[in-house]
């Protein structure tokens, strides 16, 4: 099989080279180069200028001329080679400035290379030659001023071009490298202030194409400048482009789809200069792309570096090792190769290359992964230092790293706000220019040994460093005004997740328009509160604000919080001095949502003695004091849910009282257990200068009020030692009095709870309770009475929970010869407040109760009526039995009712009211106590109701319930045969069968009636003492089996059959007649003789052969007729 030849392409830098010999240039095959510069720290400029040259081209001079446009004074600058001034010039084992850079591979022989003898042309083969001012310039390029808005341009220039298909005539064509220095806001070069970007991927790539390829530069810049990146022109001087073939443009400088449709035109990622193509044609091509710095928008400096791509035809098939994205976006699921951090995030990856292709020889490939990028620390292991600002990234294991099928490394950075956009000490102005975020991009490159152009896979990591987010200022919540002026403030921190914070400050003015003056720094983030001193506080409002420094570099102040204010308080005496009017400003207006936005008032009396007085959503308060005369005292609270509170300032007035004391309320008036005496309760009266109460009792013989007692404050509870609450309800009320000797009005009178003695009654079972009602339960009223119980000393139970208006109570459930004491207690709404009655007490006596009743049987008499027996307590009084009785064993009728049967236990009962042999019936009996209640019910009785059919010719099936709800030990089956033979039990059967088929085929020569009655054996022990044995029957039911004939259809008179006669069964020989007739209808045979049959013969004589008609009449034992009419045939 012949594999198909796939050409591929290689990547290399090509800007035109020069030789400088004797100041002339004598050089071609240049393949391109870029110049950069670098800030050195005595101030002055370090000039790097790289060339490449094609291999099978001459070679260059160890110096070249870099000149310099629009700079006065100096228009060029010797560059030279340096050994070991490039990193990569030991590469090749030589140290002479020179490096050959052309890919490797698995074959040496195969390999594209330089030396010892160069590849053949324009295959890949590329040299690198490092120059640098260091030769001439060892303390570094004086560049003094400011560069035009043109900028400086260094330049390098000369003739000729490597071949490449998309340029015109380009090995005639001169070739123009170029960089260019512009103006920054005016600064002076002289320090200088700007490194130029570099590149840190070395430019030689070399793949198989067919298949997607992407190639970066990797252009980085030590000071985090902003990097654009661009197309640009190949030049052939300063003023001139190139020529490009048919449809390419410097814009569109690689094969797309009018080449080949399979084509996909480059792309070039303006913002981290990633380029992405893939081109199925063959060809040299030149590209040139510019790399554009921007320092807080402001463009700073070009660099430019020319790419030749060439595509070579190159045997076999190969697919470049795969690069994951190490990013886990799970928005899309995907992988990618960019994320966003924060300042101080640490990004930790895994970056993996594999390729599982084999080379020719069948060996595994050899993957390698290299990686650039300047924020790489020294030999990729180092986090101090080899990046511009540390911490560096580093990778672990280090590149390079070569292993076969498989290559992995661990991505590890700890990110700072270093690594953002330039700080003031770079940019010269305050504060941190631009939106303050940067790129920062790492190539990973993993290529594989694959002959002669390997294949390579390029990952650019993109990561977008932001800054420490900007805090909001703290939310001040809450003032407090201490009593020597002291104010203390509280507030809120905001969430500082990124550790951004710097600083609090705290500003304080005196009016609302300030000025406001920073009286605090506060640098602990967790702190909330703290106070100051010598602001008076008590002299009026005093304001403040908050603000926070944060975001890095601490450069960042929030705009202001909400501006809060001390409570200050004033308070007026109005109304010659009994009321203070007390007027404040609120914290914050409106008040914060976070306020509980009611405002606590304090009352300071007695002196030192702060009490809550009252609550206000309002700015006002009026308080009408009830002090004979004081200095009083006032200050505002007002809470918020953060958990501080907000106090103000204290100010007082001398007050004094004009009013008697508040009314004092009772709580309630309740007999005390222990003591049976009344007990009093109440709540302090509400007026300060209360001193003493009067306990009032009224009078039951004349209702008249008068002074039972005094007690001092601050009682609140009395016992009336010489009340007699047991025997009737005691009226009760209380007055207070203050120091100026005045006396409130009297409180709303309350009665104690009068229960009466309870009314029993046995019979009722109950004891009915009555009591008098309580009244004047205020802020809650009156909810009900809970009934309390106590049964033979018990303790107290809850009986019934009756509602306000409910003053009795009927117990029922009553157990004989207990003692019943009872209480009531009157409850409020909120079963806070009680009121507890006298107690009273009863002892229940009742007569003896019937302790069973049993219902014996239930039993069919002569198949008329039921007959019923019960056995009963014949110990207890008995008023009556109730026979109950029904069809369905649910729903019962009472039939009947009798007299006790003392002193007998046993009592029977017939029931002539049913029809016995229509159903079964089910029977109760219930017993009436001596209140004629019903208080025992008996078991059932159930009746056997017995019911049969003739389903055929001599059987007979009877049916026939089960006697309930004693459980029969048998059934017993009698049978009577046409009333002449007497009843005869033919069989016994088991207590769960309830049908049977009686066989009568031996009684055919009976007259066919057959009557059957049922008998229940019945044994059981009632109680484990009562042995009742008994016998239940049923109805009587008659069944009739049918007469049957058999009447031959021919006969013989001198054969076998020689007689014709009919045979009979269940038939009566009395009333038997035969006749027989012939064909003419003549009678020539009659006999009402059971056992004579007919002949053949008339008159003697034998009769023709022939059919003849006979007619037969029989009777059954019950004397109907059957008749029977038919043919005979006469044969011999």
């Amino acid at each position: 099989m012949i594999k198909p030849v796939k050409t591929f392409l290689l990547l290399i830098l090509l800007l035109g080279s020069q030789l400088f010999t004797d100041g002339n240039l004598l050089a071609s095959h240049y393949m391109g180069g870029e110049i950069t510069w670098e800030c050195l720290s005595n101030g002055r400029f370090r000039f790097i200028m790289k060339l490449y040259r094609e291999c099978n081209g001459i070679t260059y001079s160890t110096g070249e001329i870099m000149h310099i446009q629009g700079y006065p004074g100096l228009t060029q600058i010797t560059m030279a080679l340096k050994p070991g001034a490039n990193p990569h010039d030991i590469d090749d084992g030589i140290l002479d400035g020179k490096t050959d850079i052309s890919p490797d591979c698995w074959n040496y022989d195969s390999e594209i290379k330089c030396l010892p003898t160069p590849s053949t042309a324009n295959t890949g083969a590329i040299e690198e030659w490092y120059f640098t001012s260091d030769v001439a310039y060892p303390a570094g390029v004086l560049l003094s001023g400011v560069p035009p808005t043109s900028g400086w341009i260094f330049y390098n220039d000369g003739c000729c071009r490597n071949p490449s298909a998309n340029m015109v005539n380009p090995t005639s064509e001169d070739w123009f490298l170029r960089a260019i220095m512009y103006p920054y806001n005016g600064q002076n070069t002289n320090p200088c202030y700007d490194n130029s970007p570099v590149f840190a991927e070395v430019p030689s790539t070399v793949i198989c194409t067919g298949y997607p390829f992407k190639y970066n530069h990797n252009a980085t810049d030590k000071e985090l400048d902003s990097l654009a990146f661009s197309w640009a022109p190949a030049l052939q001087n300063a003023t001139t482009n190139m020529g490009y073939m048919g449809t390419y443009t410097y814009n569109s400088p690689l094969p797309g789809t009018a080449q080949n449709p399979l084509n996909v035109p480059a792309t070039m990622n303006p913002y981290n200069g990633e380029i992405s193509y893939t081109s199925y044609t063959s060809g040299a091509f030149v590209t040139v792309t510019k790399v554009t710095a921007y320092r807080c928008g402001v463009k700073i400096a070009e660099i430019f570096r020319e790419m030749q791509i060439v595509l070579l035809a190159c045997p076999g098939s190969n697919t470049p090792p795969s690069v994951a994205g190490p990013f886990y976006n799970a928005n899309l699921g995907i992988y990618e190769f960019s994320d966003t951090v924060y300042a101080g995030d640490t990004v930790d990856v895994d970056i993996t290359g594999i390729d599982y292709g084999v080379l020719p020889n069948n060996n595994p490939q050899t993957v390698t992964l290299e990686a650039s990028g300047q924020d790489f620390g020294a030999g990729y292991v180092s986090e101090t230092s080899g990046c511009p600002r540390p911490p560096c990234a580093t990778l672990t294991p280090p590149p390079t790293l070569s292993a076969m099928m498989y290559v992995s490394t661990h991505f590890h950075w700890r990110t700072t706000c270093d690594h953002l956009t330039h700080p003031a000490s770079i940019t010269g102005i305050p504060g941190i220019c631009g939106t303050m975020f940067n790129v920062h991009n790492f190539v990973i490159k993993v290529y594989d040994d694959f002959c002669p152009a390997p294949g390579i896979k390029i990952a650019t990591i993109s990561i977008v460093v932001l800054p420490t987010p900007v805090l909001p200022p703290p939310e001040p919540k809450c003032t407090r005004v201490h009593p020597n002026g002291d104010i203390t403030l509280n507030w809120i921190p905001p969430i500082d997740t990124m550790n951004s914070f710097n600083g609090f400050f705290v500003y304080h003015a005196s009016t609302p328009a300030g000025p406001f003056v920073k009286i605090d720094s506060i640098f602990d983030i967790n702190q909330t509160t703290k106070t100051y001193s010598g602001l008076g506080g008590n002299a009026g409002q005093q304001y403040f604000y908050m603000t926070t420094r944060s975001g890095c570099y601490g450069l960042y102040q929030s705009a202001p919080s909400d501006t809060v204010s001390t409570i200050y308080l004033n308070v007026t005496a109005i109304g010659g001095g009994p009321i203070a009017q007390l007027n404040w400003n609120p914290v914050h207006n409106p008040l914060f949502t976070s306020s509980s936005q009611y405002y606590h008032i304090y009352r300071e009396f007695p002196a030192g003695s702060w009490n809550f007085l009252d609550s206000t959503n309002q700015l006002t308060y009026l308080d009408t004091v009830t002090i004979c005369s004081a200095f009083i005292n006032y200050r505002i609270e007002i809470a918020d849910s953060s958990g501080c509170v907000s106090v103000s300032s204290v100010d007082g007035e001398q007050l004094h009282d004009g009013f008697p004391p508040d009314p004092t309320m009772l709580d309630s008036v309740s007999v005390d257990f222990a003591t049976s005496k009344a007990i009093l309760g109440w709540q302090p009266n509400t007026s300060p200068d209360a001193v003493k109460y009067y306990i009032y009792r009224k009078d039951i013989g004349t209702g008249a009020w008068f002074i039972r007692d005094s007690v001092d404050v601050p009682a609140t509870s009395y016992m009336d030692m010489t009340s007699t609450p047991q025997n009737n309800s005691e009226t009760y009320c209380i007055a207070a009095v203050d120091s100026c000797k005045k006396l409130s009005p009297m409180s709303p009178e309350h009665k104690t709870i009068y229960l009466s003695p309870p009314i029993i009654n046995a019979c009722a079972d109950r004891i009915t309770l009555q009591w008098t009602s309580y009244i004047n339960f205020v802020n809650p009223g009156l909810q009900g009475y809970r009934l309390l119980v106590s049964e033979n000393g018990g303790p107290y139970t809850l009986l019934a929970d009756l509602p306000a208006n409910g003053l009795s109570y009927e117990h029922t459930g009553l157990v004989n010869g207990s003692n019943y004491c009872y209480l009531v207690r009157a409850y409020d709404s909120l079963s806070q407040k009680t009121s507890t009655s006298n107690s009273q007490c009863v002892v229940v006596t009742k007569p003896n109760q019937p302790k069973f009743i049993y219902l014996r049987y239930a039993t069919v008499q002569n198949n008329d009526f039921i007959r019923l027996g019960f056995y009963v307590d014949s110990t207890a009084y008995i008023t009556k039995f109730k026979i109950l009785r029904s069809v369905d064993g649910i729903n019962y009728d009472t039939i009947d009712q009798l007299p006790p049967n003392n002193p007998y236990s046993n009592v029977t009962y017939d029931d002539n009211s049913v029809n016995v042999n229509e159903k079964s019936y089910y029977y109760k009996v219930v017993v009436s106590d001596s209140c004629s209640l019903d208080m025992l019910t008996s078991n059932v009785g159930r009746s056997i109701f017995l019911e049969g059919t003739v389903p055929e010719y001599l059987l007979n099936n009877l049916y026939w319930n089960h006697y309930e709800d004693r459980v029969p030990v048998a059934y017993n089956l009698w049978r009577e045969v046409d009333q002449y033979e007497p009843y005869t039990k033919i069989i016994s059967l088991v207590m769960n069968e309830s049908a049977y088929t009686d066989n009568v085929e031996n009684y055919t020569e009976s007259g066919g009636r057959f009557k059957y009655m049922i008998e229940a054996e019945l044994y059981d022990v009632y109680d484990s003492t009562y042995v009742f044995e008994d016998k239940v029957l049923s109805n009587e039911i008659v069944l009739l089996q049918p007469p049957r004939l058999y009447v031959p259809n021919a006969f013989a008179p001198y054969g076998l059959n020689n007689l014709f006669k009919p045979v009979g069964v269940y038939t009566e020989k009395d009333g038997y007649q035969m006749i027989i007739y012939d064909r003419w209808g003549r009678k020539i045979f009659e006999t009402t003789d059971y056992e004579t049959g007919w002949d053949g013969t008339f008159e003697g004589k034998i009769c023709a052969l022939g059919v003849y008609t006979y007619y037969v009449k029989i009777t059954n034992a019950f004397n109907k007729t059957f008749i029977k009419r038919g043919i005979v045939t006469l044969v011999r």
